[in-house]
């Protein structure tokens, strides 16, 4: 994974920024990072529910 300003590009995939105060908290170790990803979609899941059951 290549960073340029800010920009993350996979090879092909999708290219887009992120501000550089998200990017100081990310953490670099991919373990972490996988980690972080499954915290925010546990997250995201659990408000979903909530929203359907308040909703």
């Amino acid at each position: 994974m290549t960073q340029s300003n800010g920009n993350y590009n996979s090879g092909g995939g999708m290219d887009f920024h992120l501000p550089d105060e998200i990017l100081s908290v990310i953490p670099t170790d991919p373990y972490e990072q996988l980690n972080l990803a499954r915290k925010i979609t546990s997250m995201a899941i659990v408000g979903r529910r909530y929203r359907k059951r308040t909703g």
